[in-house]
């Protein structure tokens, strides 16, 4: 108040250093050394007024300057300000302020300004944030344990109730690293997250982690996910099916993949000349389709998602069954027959081989008796050489196999010779020895031909 007043009546305030330089100035100028003599400080208790001052010839210097400054805060529950500290009472002008010891929140500081002749400002409050609680933050993408390739999002749940979230540094450790390195710049805004391009480095087991910085400068290291880069595909090879099929078929593979693993494997089929494919099972029920040549393939994935074709194998479907049928003899066999007698069969399939058979007894359809094996024969006509058996019914059988594994067979009764000859043919006691000339040798009868008989 005094120096409003001092200025009110007409005193031009100046500092010491403006009183100093005129000072050294007059020092050098002879003209004016005299009137040092007349320059004195004013006590603050003299009781003459500035215009009586100035009229004695005094120059006069205002004496004042900073006396102390003191911090004051006022915290979120606070009614009123309070000293933070004391006093603060030379340059610099500045105190420090523990922030642990007070709860987080927003605060409001202020510094009142005492100088030396007791006049007083109070600044403007400044509302600033405590923020001594670190952020929160973990990786939500990549899972952890999971397989990558080509170009990954990386991203984190990064949260800061207090002070707010200023950034978020991801961070990677490759197989072959020391140390983590950054993973692109730092992400300031929602969504906290980056493209991670796999190709880049090495493949293997690698790191992953999100560094989070709140506006207070707390940091938060999240928990690290470990994860398989793998850009590599898997190989795949078909495993052969033989030259045709019937029925529910399973189908393999062979298939590999050294970094993420295979995952999965698809398998397809179409008719060779169709150009789409159609996925089924790896028991694949031929059934469904109609006979023909078939396409094959598999198609592996592995846990990373890079995938392979393997090249397509052909296949016979061949579902309809095979047809035999003995065409020689046809019923009977007579005594002008060759012997061993040849069996022939004939098969319209796509035939693997045929056998034929005879049975051991004279039974019908050989129910009493079993089959005995004539040989095999692999090419048209299908036949067998058989050594006639004796007199009487004797059963024949041809099965054939076709390329698909399928069987079919035919089964005729042949009769060997004729019945019984006639009685005037029977030898008597006297051509027993067969030197009788009224009748036949005894064994001229067994081999008649039929034609000779009807």
């Amino acid at each position: 108040m005094a120096v409003l007043r001092m200025v009110q009546a007409g005193a031009v305030p100046i500092t010491w250093i403006a009183v100093m330089s005129e000072w050294q100035r007059d020092w050098a100028r002879e003209a004016t050394v005299p009137l040092r003599a007349r320059i004195r400080v004013i006590p603050r208790s003299f009781n003459l007024s500035l215009p009586q001052l100035a009229a004695a010839g005094v120059c006069v210097a205002l004496l004042s300057g900073v006396a102390s400054a003191q911090f004051q805060v006022k915290g979120p529950s606070d009614s009123s300000f309070s000293d933070l500290g004391a006093a603060v009472t030379s340059s610099p002008y500045q105190t420090s302020w523990d922030t642990t010891g007070v709860t987080d929140g927003g605060y409001q500081l202020r510094v009142v300004t005492a100088d030396v002749a007791g006049n007083m400002t109070t600044s403007a409050a400044r509302t600033v944030t405590v923020d001594n609680t670190a952020p929160t933050g973990s990786l939500t993408a990549p899972a952890d344990g999971a397989a990558v390739r080509a170009s990954v999002t990386v991203s984190s749940n990064s949260a800061d109730a207090a002070s707010g979230v200023a950034s978020v540094q991801f961070q990677l450790k490759g197989p072959n690293d020391s140390s983590y390195s950054d993973l692109g710049t730092a992400v300031t805004s929602p969504p906290f997250q980056v493209t991670w391009d796999t190709t880049a480095g090495d493949e293997g087991s690698t790191q992953l982690r999100a560094v989070t910085t709140d506006v207070a400068g707390n940091t938060a290291t999240s928990a690290a996910h470990t994860v398989t880069v793998d850009n590599t595909a898997p190989s795949a090879t078909m495993n052969g099916l033989g030259f045709a099929v019937h029925g529910t078929v399973g189908l393999t593979s062979t298939t590999s993949d050294s970094g993420s693993g295979i995952d999965h494997l698809v398998y397809e089929f179409k008719e060779s000349s169709a150009s789409s494919w159609t996925v089924t099972p790896a028991a694949w029920d031929t059934t469904a389709t109609g006979d023909g040549l078939y396409d094959v393939r598999v198609t592996a994935y592995d846990g990373a998602g890079n995938s392979t074709v393997s090249a397509p194998i052909s296949v016979n479907v061949l579902n309809a069954p095979p047809a035999v049928t003995l065409t020689s003899p046809s019923g009977y066999v007579s005594a002008s027959a060759s012997d061993p007698f040849t069996v022939t069969a004939t098969s319209p399939s796509d035939v693997d081989h045929v056998e034929l058979f005879r049975c051991d007894n004279v039974s019908t359809d050989c129910a009493a008796g079993s089959w005995v094996s004539l040989g095999t024969d692999t090419s048209a006509p299908y036949t067998a050489s058989w050594p006639v058996d004796s007199d009487g019914n004797r059963a024949l059988r041809a099965v054939v196999t076709d390329v698909a594994g399928k069987t079919a067979q035919d089964v005729v009764n042949v009769t060997i010779d004729g019945p019984e000859p006639p009685p005037e043919a029977k030898a008597s006691t006297a051509c027993s020895t067969g030197t009788c000339s009224t009748c036949a040798p005894a064994t001229s009868w067994r081999r008649r031909p039929w034609s000779a008989i009807w």
